[in-house]
């Protein structure tokens, strides 16, 4: 019996598939434009042959995963590793980042509106388990040296700092809507916000002298990028115990040092509810934080059990 053919096998047949389909495409363009315009038509570039196949390959990907990986089949025993776990183990990390940067930028960035681990179209949810396979076999290279070390907890300061800095900022914008609410507002019944904070990670340009995002060889993304824009809102979220010098968050993380100091909550969830792992953290550059104040009407005032402040920035 023929083995099955690996996913990474099937991507690469559906390169050189889309490939002849756009070289046969433009020779008929290109003839079609002699006929009528009695002349020659610029040909096209290898360069954009290989964004136009691309474009088909990311279009077809979803589904082809779907078909090769179906994650919620029947006949899977979960009390044993089913086929696209196994295949999963053999992959390089390499490879793995291949295959998530070969979906589309519209795929990559699905991922971030859905939690991590409750991701309700399958083909995102199948892809979430490449995620997962590919942050494994970080941690297990991953050594905690002093420097790196260092760095989580550079990281995990900067996201006390951004998570105050965004806390005060809303308050602030706050001050209005709870004396506009206590005037009896014929609009304002509830307000909140929202406060997040997201990572970078940046590529340094030696000629320009700038840090700048880093940029894939478009249509696709290369792996900086995609992390950039796959972190769940969930995990870019804040809890109010980072205010509280108390409470510290240490799952996930290994040595007595991170016992002395408090870990945030953002921290927590960044390396345990999201693709990032501790390889990819310690290279972060930037953080960006945004605050969303939320304006609450409720037209015939008979529900109020909706609260659009989940962390009580404005109910103080």
């Amino acid at each position: 019996m023929k083995n099955k053919k690996t996913f990474l096998e099937k991507i690469k047949e559906e390169l050189v598939k889309a490939t002849a389909e756009v070289i046969a495409e433009n020779k008929e363009t290109e003839k079609w434009h002699l006929e009528h315009y009695k002349k020659p038509q610029k040909p096209k570039t290898k360069k954009e042959i290989n964004e136009q196949s691309w474009r088909l390959v990311q279009k077809r990907l979803p589904r082809l995963l779907e078909k090769h990986a179906p994650l919620y089949d029947k006949k899977w025993d979960y009390k044993k590793e089913s086929p696209w776990f196994k295949e999963l183990e053999n992959y390089t990390l390499k490879e793995l980042e291949f295959i998530i940067t070969s979906f589309s930028w519209h795929v990559i960035h699905e991922m971030r509106e859905h939690h991590h681990y409750r991701i309700e179209k399958e083909y995102l949810a199948i892809l979430n388990t490449v995620f997962g396979q590919r942050k494994y076999l970080l941690r297990k290279r991953f050594k905690y040296t002093k420097e790196n070390i260092k760095k989580i907890l550079w990281v995990n300061k900067r996201l006390i700092e951004c998570f105050k800095k965004g806390y005060k900022e809303a308050r602030l914008a706050g001050e209005p809507l709870k004396e506009r609410k206590q005037n009896k507002d014929p609009f304002l019944d509830d307000c909140g916000a929202n406060i997040r904070v997201y990572p970078f990670l940046l590529k340094y340009n030696a000629k320009e002298k700038y840090w700048d995002e880093p940029a894939g060889n478009f249509p696709r993304m290369n792996m900086d990028e995609v992390l950039n824009s796959v972190i769940p809102e969930t995990a870019s979220q804040w809890s109010k115990t980072d205010l509280d010098d108390d409470v510290s968050w240490t799952e996930c993380l290994e040595g007595d040092v991170f016992e002395k100091n408090r870990i945030c909550y953002a921290f927590h969830n960044l390396l345990c509810h999201s693709p990032w792992s501790l390889a990819d953290i310690v290279r972060i550059k930037e953080f960006w934080t945004e605050v969303e104040v939320l304006h609450q009407n409720m037209d015939q005032k008979r529900y109020y059990g909706y609260c659009c402040d989940p962390f009580d920035v404005l109910r103080k």
